[in-house]
């Protein structure tokens, strides 16, 4: 399996307050995005374990907006990791899978990597 790894330190950008850039960081995310569709990678994983900071809803969106931009489609798995109690990871896999993405949220690495060796969507947790 062809499987790139993101980590939050390869696209996330912060000003000079520490604050996230999203501007900065959407271009690059976009830009990683390409380099994916680009060298057919069919898996991907963006680990956001060891950040802290969190988008809003609205940038949230616009991220999956930029995915889906770019060509994004089911035909790339894209597993999301996060700390657990993180909605945003969450709610960003969801507005992708609205635009026809195949991204599921995790907060287990290993659960990430198995979903990628099958070809069901992840089970629901209760």
């Amino acid at each position: 399996m062809d499987l790139h790894i993101v980590r939050t330190s390869d696209f996330l950008r912060v000003n000079a307050h520490g604050k996230p850039d999203f501007e900065k960081s959407r271009e690059v995310i976009v830009n990683l995005a390409n380099v994916a569709l680009a060298s057919r990678v069919k898996a991907v994983l963006l680990d956001v374990r060891d950040t802290s900071a969190s988008l809003s809803p609205d940038e949230l969106l616009l991220l999956a907006k930029a995915f889906a931009d770019t060509g994004f489609s089911a035909s790339c798995r894209m597993a999301v990791v996060h700390p657990v109690g993180r909605e945003g990871p969450v709610l960003f896999a969801e507005f992708a899978g609205s635009r026809g993405m195949d991204v599921w949220a995790f907060d287990n690495f290993e659960e990430a990597m198995e979903w990628f060796s099958t070809s069901e969507p992840p089970r629901c947790r209760d």
